[in-house]
């Protein structure tokens, strides 16, 4: 009974997929077919899954007491020393492929926080940072944050420039500040340290920026 209205629930899942079919009274039968299979599935679990569990718990009992108690401990030992062998692995290799991909990023992002500070410091103290520098260090960050950036790292890049290059959206330059500092907070993450609160990155750049958010503390 329980296989024939899954495969009932199929099929019609199937032909309404394939035909583009959008009918209220097709809509309700597949919503009713669907209770009805979780309905049928929660009984069979509830008739048989104890009925299940009694006979593998009764298999390795009768395992237990035909082994030897040595042999026993040297299985259990066994098994403990595979799953361990196997959990230190994954940790060791999941570790080794942050390192590795913290080492590739350390760079670009690097470039990203020379490239902050050299707009902000542009105009000032006869230093000019100029249209053709910008443009080759931006392509620059683009083309390393296209092979090694996070994808979390590039959305927030991608959300700054759409922002800042649709005219549309009249976002004022305050904003775009904090757009970037986003940006330098996301990457502080891949990078294995800890984000801080708004304002606080922009502050070690933008003094006016440090001393508004001491008195906002």
């Amino acid at each position: 009974m329980f296989f024939f209205f899954v495969i009932l629930t199929v099929l019609i899942a199937y032909i309404m997929g394939k035909f583009n079919i959008n009918n209220n009274i097709m809509n309700i039968l597949l919503l009713l077919l669907l209770l009805i299979d979780i309905l049928l599935a929660g009984k069979w679990l509830y008739t048989y899954v104890p009925i299940i569990y009694s006979y593998i718990m009764d298999y390795l009992i009768n395992i237990a007491t035909s082994i030897d108690v040595v042999i026993l401990v040297a299985i259990i030992t066994g098994f403990a020393s595979i799953v361990t062998s196997s959990v230190t692995g994954f940790v060791e290799t999941k570790n080794k492929r942050r390192e590795y991909l913290s080492a590739k990023r350390e760079e670009p992002y690097r470039e990203f926080i020379e490239l902050f500070n050299k707009l902000l410091n542009n105009g000032k103290n006869d230093y000019e940072y100029s249209t053709e520098e910008m443009i080759k260090d931006i392509n620059d960050f683009n083309s390393k944050l296209t092979l090694w950036g996070s994808p979390k790292v590039v959305k927030k890049w991608n959300e700054y420039r759409y922002k800042t290059l649709d005219k549309e959206q009249n976002v004022k330059s305050e904003e775009t500040l904090y757009l970037l500092e986003e940006v330098m907070n996301q990457m502080r993450k891949d990078l294995g340290v800890k984000s801080v609160g708004k304002k606080n990155l922009l502050s070690i750049f933008i003094n006016d920026v440090g001393i508004n958010n001491l008195k906002n503390k």
